[in-house]
């Protein structure tokens, strides 16, 4: 299903090559069979592609969810950034918008999703996600000019009504173990023993 829905044209190459294939056995046998099934294959591919675009699966949710924050980031926009944090866990919405106060954002950007993993059998459903996150900033408080940085950002996310939230991160230098910027929290500590 995942193929299905985040690879169309994986799935259009199938159908193709199965259309294809069945329409050249029916040029070789005869098989009136062979050539419907063919162009039942070949019909099929449109209906492929407009499901894989209207389909969105939970891992294409998560994903779109960081990538609009970061867009947010970079528009220095933290009230729009901070509405991806779960509206339950107001302490968790306070702390990010405190930690994002101080900089003034000039571009953000995430460089990798380094994974996403899905809580098994987790009631709501649950992701761990791990990114590398670029950005261009400025401090408003320490006087320090524009820098260019890069964090490992790791998030747990949670699905509330068709839509996920962050209710949880922390964040840590790429490379090595936390830093004096690192909120330290039981993601980290739970991200560690994975």
């Amino acid at each position: 299903m995942q193929i299905l829905a985040e690879q169309p044209l994986i799935t259009s190459l199938a159908l193709a090559a199965l259309g294809f294939g069945c329409l050249y056995g029916w040029l070789q046998t005869g098989k009136r069979a062979a050539a419907i099934l063919g162009i039942v294959f070949l019909l099929c591919i449109p209906p492929a592609i407009w499901l894989a675009h209207y389909w969105q699966t939970d891992r294409e949710q998560v994903i779109q969810m960081i990538n609009q924050t970061a867009a947010a980031l970079s528009d220095n926009d933290v009230t729009r950034a901070i509405s991806v944090i779960d509206p339950a866990i107001p302490a968790l919405r306070a702390q990010a918008e405190n930690e994002l106060a101080r900089y003034e954002f000039k571009w953000v950007s995430i460089g990798q999703f380094r994974s996403i993993v899905f809580v098994d059998a987790a009631d709501p459903p649950e992701a761990l996600v791990d990114v590398t996150a670029n950005a261009v900033l400025a401090s408003r408080a320490h006087g320090f000019g524009e820098t260019r940085i890069s964090r490992r950002v790791i998030f747990r996310c949670r699905k509330y009504r068709e839509r996920w939230f962050v209710s949880e991160y922390t964040h840590l230098p790429v490379i090595g173990g936390p830093d004096g910027y690192t909120p330290q929290g039981e993601l980290l500590q739970r991200f560690r023993e994975r």
